[in-house]
């Protein structure tokens, strides 16, 4: 854990002093005058004071005094600032921020390295880190919750509240930057287009040079102003993204129980909520340029053509009110996937953080099957969702051609001419609508998934802080007292989702929502029906605000005095509340009557010990300031002097995610040392001593428990994460391909591409074509008058009405609609098709890869690394990955479409194209260098942070004894702080690449104008307008298609990785190998075993921990392995259960060699009861029996023999009774009895279990067998070594056992 963060120096703001405030923004935070809020003032005070010091120097003004800092944005060139902890943007001019010139440095530097770090990027600025945002989103929402109340108040409004200004001066350059770009091609596309019709006859060339500039100026301010928009909404939905996502964590750290929510469902909401909310921030407003340009397309078109031009308009009106139907449905579609996503994400996570007890239950193969139960669940509603997204992105190039045909053709059938200028000037100006119309379909797709995921996160945020109210003890030498205390838990009243996930999976049907903790023992919980799944989330905002949570009375009039420096001993059976009574102290159940007085501060051990992905000295320290004379102290009354001497490392080795290679001993005397080095008052110990050996609980009872604490109440074994170099290999391209389909299913969709995109180039090429085409050379007389005179005059017509095959041009103009449209569908329905196969192959392939993995891989890899493949990656792959490279493929066709027409009408335009393609080489090489290493960056610093709030989640318990939430905030909010820095430069860049490609994209557009102007006569006007109108649409669209195709590689780093575990993870043996002489089905039939010569080891590298172990169990015997903690008696079973291939020797099962055994075979065959009791999310019957192959009767007779069937009868459920994640609403000792249950279950002949109570045998690390015998024939034997330890054993207790307490519950 780090150090406590240094408070700034600003000082303390009290009521009635000054408050901070952040530019671009009218959001305070403010301690003063908070009315209803005044319970929060010291809470917010302390949080203000942890702001940075550049924020405490913003003092409130009134009017548009408040923004005089942020003013300093605008000036358009200021010096880089000297202060090394300012981030480079703060500091930038405004010309620097718009063109994104900040962040060149730093690209040209990635570029020359290839290799940069994370140390290398640029800090992340006081104004976007999380904790700065934090506070202030939290305190615009306590206001929103006190000002309407939990049920309607709406995270949606805070989020406004805290960021309207900035939004609005996003939208603000949005409308400029739209009302420009539409004047370029109403006004001065129009006027060229008529330059070019009367062939300069009526003009100078001047004339056209000055429209040509006129054009060019109005494309400069378009680009600038969308970059401006860009520049502004990336940093507003940074600092959103921080803010939600610090205001969560933080809540979670508030909770006491997390209730219906796991691990893995918390890490989802972190991973792919917080990027809805990011992209519906900076996309979402963007959202008011379509109606904006429809509005003022419908008028210029209108008086251009006539009243007929309003019809093309309703083709645009039509096209936004589906988009508005699109997004409801969107929103209904994406909270459906949502849940669907969190039910795999969970039994994802639970399948991983349990790996090794289904390895050893041979439950691989169902698993996988529940997993992909629900991937195809989740993946019927990504494939509706997906097919709705890919007509509306199909229909939307199609929108501008099909308003055209539509306006031009009721136009012509009215009478009315249509010239050159008329025809290309609404085909450019509806081309603008389609770009504002393309990011309407974006923002409202990304509004209304920021909306589901605000509605979850107002779940959390409106979960209950069950809180106490805590007094001093009545005598002051009292440490603890408790006065006619009754205690509860929150009662499950229905199965979790969770659970709901494991039952649909295997054809089970379940009900309701996730219970919150519940404790069960001899109490019933009140009789009610199950509550019903309700996915809607209206209903389930409602029942959050409203339900009244059942509760289960634990500890019922509770009278407990202890005296400070006393030692207490609590005794009672298995799920009498022995824990429960911690708990209680804790704060973690609620107090419904009595009080509770504590004098000091707390240290707790719990049953289980929690510890953190750091190293053995991190884990012990806590986040406290290194004592060394108290930290060696700790080691050696925790006995770890000899563990720590054994590390590669010594302290400073990685212990793992969840200490996973550390035994079961090790990680609670690490606890016990954690608890020692606090030097609290009070020291809450859970059954510390049920890991360790004898000896060693003898050693920790004498040196810690008694000595120290008396007068108060292996090598690093972390794998690198993986991150390729370079740009994405083509094997990354190719495994994708492949799971589509293949080569062949990739050249038939980009055919399909190909065709809708020659429709839509068919459709303006018939356009010019009809144009040019004319009256046909139809001679027309007239009535001419000279003087006194009439006569007829005989003339070549000029208006294409009077051409004799109007209809058939009409008829085919027409028709194109109808190609297009259905080009469009077809091509939608098959690419997304596609592109979910391969995403599900992916998927399928990677879980059966992962679990077919050793155990070695798990040990070595967090489980936060993995669940980050299973969640965001294949977020990204899903969802992401279809969308950007649907519109990479669709506007890179567009832009080769383009480029062909304009050369083939202007053939001098080939040359202009050669310098423009030389710096789009450059700027090109410069950018995708940086993109993929910030977007593996961005990967890197996201998998830490994950792994954080997983291990925050599990801990909570341990971090709310020993104070520790500030710490944890501040950890938390370093890592996001990481990741914003990569995820936002990452965007940025994005950016940079987007102003260096219009200012490329813009000359040729002018290029184009100048050779309509100069080569008039040369080309006919309708292909001149053609050519013009097409270049017009490459100046948004090349910088778009590019982006697009950066982002859409950026997003296969998702597909390199995945495919990395794919190919390069290492596999068990085979599962399926048939048995020696093919042995009957129900082999074992006895039950030997035998042990010939076994040497075994983890990994290369370390040593032995059995050597030349031999050893035989006759069938029927009951064998006890006696040795101390972290001497290898868990090797036995790992060797046995094959978790671990030998080095050498050999282990037989009546005579057959298992190693000739499929691995699915043999651990089907053998019973285990784990050391760690270990229970997953459902119910009672699903954690006996997962996958439904055992009756009622034989469930409960299970349990009778465990004496646990009174217990579950108890419970208003029964079998059908709901067990929360990890089982936590059981105690461990009832946890282990329904594991025992689980394995008579199997009635296998070979059972292993796991003792808590362990003896040592004369080697640690190298077990070997030093004495062989009946437990009666080795106490006989008085040189035994067992005999000689019992003694000594016994002899010490007798001794110990006098001067403590025992208290003995019920």
């Amino acid at each position: 854990m780090p150090s406590k963060s240094k408070k700034s120096s600003g000082g303390k703001l009290g009521k009635g002093e000054d408050f901070t405030e952040i530019p671009l923004n009218d959001i305070v935070v403010k301690t003063g005058n908070v009315s209803a809020l005044d319970d929060d003032v010291p809470y917010l005070q302390d949080r203000i004071e942890g702001l940075p010091d550049g924020l405490q120097a913003y003092k409130p003004r009134s009017g548009l005094r408040k923004y005089k800092k942020t003013a300093k944005s605008f000036i358009p060139y200021r010096k880089k600032t000297k202060n090394v902890e300012c981030a480079r943007i703060d500091s930038a001019g405004c010309f620097s921020v718009i063109t994104y010139s900040w962040l060149s440095a730093l690209i040209y530097r990635m570029w020359k390295s290839n290799d940069v770090k994370q140390s290398d990027l640029y800090t992340c600025s006081i104004y976007d880190n999380t904790n700065s945002n934090t506070v202030r989103l939290e305190h615009r929402w306590n206001g929103e919750v006190a000002r309407v109340g939990p049920q309607k108040a709406s995270l949606a409004r805070a989020v406004w509240a805290f960021c309207r200004t900035r939004i609005l001066v996003g939208q603000a350059f949005f409308i400029l930057c739209c009302i420009v770009g539409f004047f370029g091609p109403a006004i001065f596309v129009r006027k060229i287009l008529e330059y070019a019709e009367t062939k300069g006859m009526n003009s100078t060339v001047g004339r056209g040079i000055t429209l040509v500039v006129g054009l060019t100026a109005c494309e400069v301010v378009r680009s600038l102003m969308f970059a401006a928009t860009w520049a502004v909404n990336l940093r507003t939905g940074a600092r959103i993204r921080a803010g939600i996502l610090g205001l969560v964590f933080e809540k979670i750290l508030r909770l006491r129980t997390l209730g219906d929510k796991s691990a893995g469902e918390f890490v989802n909401l972190f991973a792919n909520d917080g990027i809805r909310i990011f992209e519906g921030v900076t996309l979402g407003p963007l959202v008011v340029g379509g109606p904006l340009v429809v509005m003022m397309g419908l008028a210029y078109v209108v008086w251009l053509l006539g009243g007929w031009g309003a019809i093309g308009m309703l083709v645009f009106v039509f096209f936004y009110f589906i988009q508005m139907i699109i997004a409801k449905i969107a929103v209904y579609l994406r909270r459906k996937s949502i849940v669907a996503t969190d039910k795999r994400v969970r039994l994802m996570t639970e399948v991983l953080t349990y790996v090794k007890l289904i390895k050893m239950y041979a439950w691989e193969r169902s698993f996988a099957k529940a997993v992909s139960g629900l991937r195809v669940t989740e993946r019927n509603w990504l494939q509706r969702a997906a097919y709705l997204q890919s007509m509306a992105v199909g229909l939307t190039p199609i929108v501008p051609m099909a308003a055209a045909v539509v306006t031009f053709i009721s136009h012509t059938l009215s009478g009315n001419d249509l010239t050159v200028s008329q025809a290309f000037t609404v085909v450019a100006v509806y081309n603008t609508m389609r770009f504002s119309i393309s990011i309407l379909i974006y923002s409202a797709r990304c509004s209304a998934e920021m909306i589901v995921s605000f509605r979850r996160i107002k779940t959390i945020l409106l979960m209950e802080e069950v809180t106490h109210k805590v007094v001093k003890p009545s005598k002051p030498e009292l440490a603890l007292e408790i006065k006619n205390a009754t205690f509860s838990w929150d009662a499950p009243t229905s199965v979790g989702p969770s659970s709901v996930a494991n039952c649909e999976a295997n054809g089970k049907a379940s009900g309701g929502k996730s219970p919150n903790k519940e404790k069960y023992g001899k109490a019933k919980s009140k009789k009610g029906a199950p509550v019903d799944v309700v996915d809607e989330e209206e209903e389930e905002l409602q029942q959050a605000a409203t339900m009244e949570v059942k509760q289960v009375e634990a500890l019922q009039n509770i009278d407990l005095q202890v005296e400070k420096g006393r030692l207490i001993g609590i005794c009672g059976s298995v799920g009498s509340g022995k824990s429960s009574l911690l708990s209680a102290v804790l704060g973690q159940m609620r107090m419904n009557d009595g009080t509770l007085g504590i004098d000091g501060r707390f240290a707790y051990v719990a049953q289980q010990a929690w510890i953190i992905n750091a190293s053995v000295r991190e884990n012990i320290t806590f986040g406290a300031d290194f004592d060394s004379k108290r930290y060696y102290e700790a080691i050696y009354a925790s006995c770890l002097n000899t563990d720590i001497a054994m590390l590669a490392n010594g302290d400073e080795t990685e212990v793992g995610e969840r200490g996973v290679n550390l035994s079961g001993g090790q990680k609670q005397r690490i606890s016990l040392a954690r608890a020692f080095y606090t030097n609290s008052d009070i020291y809450l110990l859970d059954d510390p001593l049920s890991s360790v050996d004898t000896r060693v609980g003898q050693h920790i009872f004498k040196h810690l428990i008694r000595g120290s604490l008396k007068g108060k109440t292996i090598r690093k074994l972390m794998t690198e994460e993986e991150s390729g170099t370079g740009s994405v290999k083509w094997v990354t391209y190719k495994s994708y391909i492949a799971a589509a389909g293949g080569c062949c299913v990739l050249f038939g969709v980009v055919t399909l591409f190909l065709i809708v995109v020659c429709t839509i180039g068919f459709s303006n090429i018939w356009l010019s074509y009809w144009l040019r085409a004319g009256s046909g050379g139809v001679n027309m007389t007239r009535e001419v008058t000279d003087g006194n005179m009439t006569y007829e005059e005989t003339y070549v017509s000029e208006s294409i009405m009077d051409n004799p095959r109007v209809g058939f041009y009409q008829l085919v103009y027409g028709l194109s609609i109808i190609a297009m449209v259905t080009t469009a569908c077809f091509r939608s329905v098959i690419f997304m098709k596609v592109s979910l196969i391969a995403s599900s192959r992916l998927h399928d392939m990677l879980f059966i890869k992962v679990l077919r993995s050793p155990m070695r891989f798990f040990d070595s890899t967090p489980v936060g690394r993995i669940i980050n493949r299973f969640s965001t990656d294949m977020d990204e792959i899903d969802v992401r990955l279809p969308y950007l490279s649907e519109m990479a493929l669709i506007t890179l066709l567009f832009i080769f479409t383009a480029l062909f027409l304009i050369a083939a009408v202007f053939p001098w335009f080939l040359i202009g194209v050669i310098p423009l393609c030389l710096a789009f080489s450059i700027v090109m090489k410069c950018f995708q260098t940086s993109i993929r290493q910030l977007k593996r960056l961005e990967n890197l610093t996201r998998s830490p942070l994950f792994s954080h709030v997983t291990s925050s989640v599990q801990g909570l318990a341990t971090i709310h004894a020993y104070n520790k939430a500030r710490d944890t905030i501040t950890k938390f909010n370093s890592l996001l702080d990481d990741h914003t820095t990569t995820y936002f430069l990452f965007h940025c860049a994005a950016r940079w690449l987007a102003v260096r490609l219009d200012v490329i994209t813009l000359s040729a557009t002018v290029t184009t104008a100048l050779l309509c102007v100069l080569m008039v006569g040369d080309q006919g006007a309708a292909w001149s307008g053609l050519a013009l109108t097409y270049a017009m649409t490459l100046s948004g669209m090349f910088q778009f298609t590019i982006r697009l195709l950066s982002e859409a590689e950026s997003r296969f780093t998702c597909v390199e990785r995945i495919h990395h575990y794919i190919q390069h993870l290492e596999s068990e043996s085979s599962t399926e190998v048939e048995l020696l002489n093919h042995a009957e089905k129900s082999w074992p039939q006895n039950g030997s075993i035998r042990f010939q010569k076994v040497c075994l080891k983890y990994r290369e590298g370390l040593p032995l921990v059995l050597k030349d172990l031999t050893l035989e169990i006759k069938a029927g015997e009951k064998i006890g392995i006696c040795g101390r903690t972290g001497a290898g008696k868990s090797s036995l079973g790992t060797a046995l259960f094959r978790l671990v291939e030998l080095e050498s020797g050999y282990i037989s099962i009546d005579t057959v060699d298992i190693s000739k055994v499929g691995l699915e075979d043999l651990r089907s065959r053998i019973a285990i009861i784990p050391q760690d009791p270990v229970l997953f999310a459902g119910t009672i019957r699903y954690n006996l029996d997962p996958f439904n192959s055992s009756d009622d009767e034989s469930l409960w007779a299970a349990l009778e023999k465990t004496h646990m069937k009174e217990n579950i009868k108890n419970l208003e459920l029964q079998l059908n009774a709901p067990v929360i994640e990890n089982g936590e609403n059981f105690s461990v000792g009832e946890r282990q009895l329904v594991c025992m249950a689980r394995a008579l279950l199997r009635n296998n002949k070979v059972a292993v279990s796991y003792i808590s109570c362990q003896m040592f045998v004369h080697s640690h690390m190298n077990l070997s067998v030093a004495e062989f015998d009946t437990p009666q024939t080795l106490l006989a034997d008085k040189k035994s070594l067992f005999s000689s330890m019992v003694a000594s054993a016994d002899q010490q207790m007798r001794a110990q056992l006098p001067s403590s307490q025992i208290s003995v519950s019920r």
